[in-house]
């Protein structure tokens, strides 16, 4: 009886085992559940091979400008001319139904460009000053000369404001207009806007037990601090929403919303996290999550994009890249629904679940 005992329990564990395993691997196979639609070789629309060596540029040089309408705006290898180095600047308007061509803009240019969507299905591209273009690439009449000692390098989740950075005060603009909204916020440089807001990464600590890390969150009625519970190395804030934000901390990440409560906090051990986009209706937003070598210089030997929906509270898919690099780019359409993904091997879109 006593060795039946003994096989009935190790009958029990195998099948508690099989049945983790089992949940284990549902799961996995949910995560990658993701469509690839097309592939495409931006070369062959006569652009310049793309770098990705940026991680600042990933989210900032392929977007969505509509449901409809991915724009690509990256440079070349640059050349000396005249004696100043200029890249040639390749922009592209690309049906995502299919990946083909509707419009090519190029230009030559001494600072590499940007791209940010906006609000009203437009997008504006940066490169010195900023125009503002249709998702074909047309003309809208409306630009902007940026000045000397500013920049434009964000735009809010919900692509309505665009900001302009500069002498200790960031102005935000309509970005239907590039004509100022009115809320002009005093303070050190944000790393991320919302209409009404800015986030900066500066880090006060508190001599508690155990330290505190607090951040700084800037609006027009003054500042308040942002929470960091886990955060004992840098930080990246990025808002979702007018009232959730999402925080990586080199090998975390958690999501907060306006008061500080933590949403939801993953971990990956022994790898790096990034924030790669969100969607329009802040509702999915993507982190990428890498591996890198032993040896330097510490190449991306591994990396996968996970979206995670916030209404669900999962990761709901996971895409391996397939050429890992420093700044492969990703972003989300304004419904969450595709993905666009950028790295040596391509310009590829997936459908997501």
């Amino acid at each position: 009886m006593a060795r039946l005992s003994i096989y009935a329990g190790w009958a029990l564990s195998l099948c508690v085992l099989w049945i983790l395993i089992s949940a284990r691997c549902a799961v996995g196979a949910e995560r990658r559940a993701a469509l690839l639609l097309w592939t495409i070789d931006l070369t062959t629309f006569g652009c310049p091979v793309p770098s990705f060596e940026s991680e600042f540029a990933a989210t900032r040089q392929a977007v969505f400008a509509s449901q409809d309408r991915v724009v690509v705006s990256y440079p070349g290898r640059p050349s000396a001319v005249d004696g100043a180095l200029q890249s040639p600047v390749c922009t592209l308007s690309l049906r995502a139904v299919d990946g083909s061509l509707v419009s090519k803009r190029s230009q030559t240019g001494t600072i590499d460009p940007l791209i940010f969507p906006t609000a009203a299905d437009q997008v504006i591209l940066v490169a010195g000053g900023a125009v503002l273009l249709n998702s074909d690439l047309s003309e809208t009449g409306a630009s902007l000369d940026v000045p000397s000692a500013g920049r434009i390098v964000h735009v809010s989740p919900d692509g309505a404001v665009v900001a302009v950075e500069g002498n200790s005060r960031t102005q935000m603009l309509d970005t239907r207009t590039l004509q100022p909204t009115g809320v002009n916020l005093e303070g050190a440089v944000p790393v991320t806007i919302t209409s009404k807001s800015a986030c900066t990464n500066n880090a006060v600590w508190l001599d508690n037990k155990p330290p505190q890390r607090f951040g700084s969150i800037t609006t027009q009625s003054g500042s308040r601090p942002l929470f960091l519970p886990k955060c004992n190395k840098g930080f990246q804030a990025d808002y979702l929403n007018e009232n959730q934000m999402v925080i990586t901390c080199v090998d975390s990440y958690q999501v907060q919303d306006d008061q500080g409560h933590v949403l939801t906090d993953q971990r990956f051990f022994g790898k790096r996290v990034r924030f790669g986009g969100v969607s329009r209706n802040g509702k999915r937003f993507i982190v990428v999550v890498s591996r890198r070598g032993l040896f330097d210089p510490w190449p991306v030997t591994n990396e996968e994009l996970q979206v995670y929906d916030l209404d669900q509270k999962k990761t709901i898919a996971t895409i391996a890249v397939q050429h890992p690099a420093e700044g492969c780019w990703s972003a989300l359409s304004p419904r969450g629904d595709l993905l666009l993904s950028g790295s040596t091997d391509g310009l590829r879109l997936y459908r997501i679940p």
